[in-house]
């Protein structure tokens, strides 16, 4: 009888989190409508704030990718790339598209290839436009069998306040301490103890829908970073895209209580890898 009053209990509580999160829906589908028809009367900014509500209410991947052409037509540049990136995270990937073409801007730079006659050193510079956030990855592709590593060197994010220069010289990784290179590619990749099947499920039995953030409709893609070092932990864990406080937080958790990996080696020897990994919060 007891286990039976239990269940019933369970129902009603999930019934009514489920009536709740449609009001919501309805709600902010009814915003998004009205905020539609101010946007084809060329309203943008009604729709704007319309749009806005909509979103805070409840959020959609349309609706931000809307929301991104009112701050277009706006000329609000950074209101266009931080909602095209917010429709990115939740799922949209025309508006993943329309971010690195038009919010993000690289340069790359090649360097003298009489530091290996077999190789060509080259890197890339990322810029965030309306972050300005400046990111320069390093490659070194062997001509002889196709071989790419990449790296990045801590303190070189902002490529400010830094002894080297990067710009006109490549790094002399020999000079460098290890501790300060993260790579990207290597000969071989660290590997998460059963593979990467093994890795997916971890995440799928590990990470828990924050509760509030299921009431409430939150909901979309976490990008988390994180370096695996040379015995296999996990460490310099950020939130490289984040959604809400309550999925980064979950995800973070996750991450950090990771089993150690088998760590990668470069030349036979282990180095410290980078990862960004997806982390995905669905209703449905």
């Amino acid at each position: 009888m007891k286990k039976s009053l239990l269940f019933l209990f369970v129902i009603i509580i999930a019934t009514n989190y489920i009536l709740v999160a449609q009001d919501k829906e309805n709600l902010a589908l009814d915003y998004f409508n009205k905020g539609l028809d101010m946007f084809k009367q060329k309203k943008y900014k009604e729709a704007d704030s319309l749009f806005s509500i909509s979103a805070k209410i409840y959020p959609f991947s349309e609706t931000f990718y809307t929301l991104a052409r009112t701050k277009y037509n706006l000329k609000d540049v950074c209101g266009y790339c931080n909602n095209l990136d917010s429709a990115a995270q939740y799922g949209d990937m025309d508006a993943l598209k329309l971010f690195f073409t038009n919010c993000i801007r690289r340069d790359s730079i090649n360097y003298d290839n009489n530091l290996q006659k077999d190789s060509i050193f080259y890197s890339i510079i990322e810029t965030e436009i309306c972050l300005n956030k400046k990111y320069q990855y390093f490659y070194i592709k062997n001509l002889n069998n196709g071989e790419l590593t990449g790296f990045t060197i801590l303190n070189s994010d902002s490529l400010k306040n830094i002894e080297e220069d990067f710009i006109t010289k490549f790094p002399d990784l020999k000079k460098i301490s290890p501790d300060r290179i993260n790579y990207l590619l290597i000969e071989e990749m660290p590997e998460f103890l059963g593979g990467e099947n093994a890795f997916r499920k971890y995440l799928a039995d590990n990470v828990k829908y924050p509760k509030d953030a299921w009431q409430n409709g939150i909901q979309g893609k976490v990008f988390i970073y994180f370096v695996i070092n040379q015995e296999g932990g996990v460490e310099q864990i950020e939130i490289k895209q984040s959604v809400h406080p309550l999925l980064d937080k979950e995800a973070m958790r996750v991450i950090k209580k990771m089993p150690k990996w088998k760590p990668g080696t470069q030349k036979g020897n282990p180095v410290k890898v980078a990862y960004t990994v997806p982390i995905n919060f669905s209703l449905n």
